[in-house]
């Protein structure tokens, strides 16, 4: 039995029981099978069981699992909650991480945008239920991560690509959705399954919810804040604790540290404790990162975005300083050179969007051409860069540069809005 505390004043002892398909009920969280993972159709290696048609598919693969359950209890609050240093229990080689993707890109962007339209809904009700005073719905956040993980385990360049449909002026609700995203991506790459992967998008989906407690005309200023603005700033990751801590259902230890600690740095110098590497827990350490990420690269009211390059640069310069050295990798690893709805010029003047990278071959992603050398719209076609197409001059497809996002007036949004992506198996 582990138990771990909380700074919610709870404690939560995880236990793991073997139990007959046929003892099998709803709301039961299923860690193990006694088959090997790869061997059922089941998604994602651990998950909730959330109807009878999940009991009935269990049943019919498996004659017992294991399932993990929870008690509670009532502990004194601490003033924070200090997690062990990351240590090396939830870190596995990369090389032992199988990512490979279950469904190609044109068979899951439908679902994935099903579900992307979905969840971003309900982050909504979520942020709309925290202005109301009213608690957020924990079990209905995690089945939202949930249909999340299902997407990003079949493919995850699908809700990578999703990740890029940003407005500006709904930037709080989309932000917490692709933090979840880009918590889900690290974590699998970092060897996260079932209830770890699972609480690591939570994470990531509610670290900002203290935000919605900053006066607006502060989140928004276009100048530059005064101390007394910053200061209210900076007190939204204690909101945000204070939100997760008031839910009807108890919240687990890390969604709670990654709201409260989510701009702690490794070396310090970070808010609201200045707290160091020791005392900045796992789960935390992947949602900095995440959210450090999009934020820069996405626009906001009061500032403009900046590249996947020039984000991936700030990363890699203060990895192993303000950020976990191994996690940056690898993140910067499952982004690739050429993230998902990147805008590219290729050497002989065309301009293409790229749709997904190749787990082998991360330098040649698929790419669908949208402008001819001229940067005149012309029939959009697939072009697998891995396959060493050749153009209409007989000269090989290579990548000259990355745009920025609308470079040539092209918009990313336009062509989703335009239902192109989800009829790309006809192009």
């Amino acid at each position: 039995m582990i138990e771990k505390k909380i700074s919610s004043g709870s404690a939560r002892a995880v236990k793991k029981f073997k139990v007959n398909t046929g003892q099998l009920e709803i709301g039961m969280f299923v860690c193990e099978l006694d088959c090997p993972w790869e061997d059922t159709d089941f998604l994602m290696q651990g998950f909730t069981v959330d109807s009878q048609r999940d009991i009935e598919a269990l049943q019919a693969r498996c004659s017992f699992v294991y399932i993990e359950t929870f008690s509670e209890k009532r502990i004194e609050i601490e003033k924070h909650a200090k997690s062990p240093p990351v240590g090396t229990k939830k870190r596995i080689s990369a090389e032992k991480v199988n990512l490979k993707k279950q469904r190609p890109l044109e068979s899951e962007i439908q679902q994935a945008s099903h579900t992307y339209v979905g969840a971003k809904k309900a982050v909504q009700s979520f942020m709309g239920d925290v202005i109301r005073n009213k608690s957020i719905d924990i079990q209905e956040a995690r089945a939202v991560v949930n249909e999340c993980i299902g997407s990003v385990s079949r493919n995850p360049d699908a809700m990578m690509l999703l990740s890029q449909l940003k407005n500006k002026d709904e930037y709080t609700s989309q932000h917490s959705l692709n933090v979840c995203l880009y918590s889900l991506m690290l974590g699998r790459r970092m060897g996260l399954t079932g209830h770890e992967l699972e609480t690591a998008g939570l994470c990531g989906m509610l670290h900002d919810m203290g935000k919605l407690r900053t006066p607006i005309e502060i989140l928004n200023k276009p100048g530059k804040l005064t101390d007394e603005e910053f200061q209210a700033i900076k007190m939204h990751p204690t909101h945000g604790r204070e939100i997760l801590l008031s839910s009807d259902k108890a919240v687990d230890q890390e969604v709670v540290e990654a709201a409260y600690m989510h701009h702690e740095r490794l070396r310090g110098g970070g808010y609201p404790e200045g707290l160091t590497e020791v005392n900045i827990p796992f789960h935390t350490r992947i949602v900095t990162i995440a959210d450090v990420y999009d934020a820069i690269t996405s626009a906001r009211v009061y500032d403009g975005s900046r590249s996947h390059l020039e984000a991936t640069r700030i990363l890699t310069e203060n990895r192993g300083k303000d950020f976990d050295e191994d996690m940056v990798i690898r993140f910067i690893a499952g982004l690739g050179l050429y993230p998902p709805g990147s805008f590219l010029e290729m050497t002989n003047g065309e301009v293409a969007i790229v749709l997904e990278n190749h787990a082998t071959s991360r330098l040649m992603p698929k790419l669908l051409r949208i402008m001819d050398a001229d940067k005149a719209l012309t029939e959009e076609r697939i072009i697998d860069l891995a396959d060493e197409p050749r153009d209409e001059a007989g000269q090989r497809y290579a990548v000259a540069s990355v745009l920025p996002h609308e470079a040539y007036g092209a918009s990313f949004k336009s062509y989703y809005q335009r239902g192109l992506f989800a009829n790309i198996s006809h192009l």
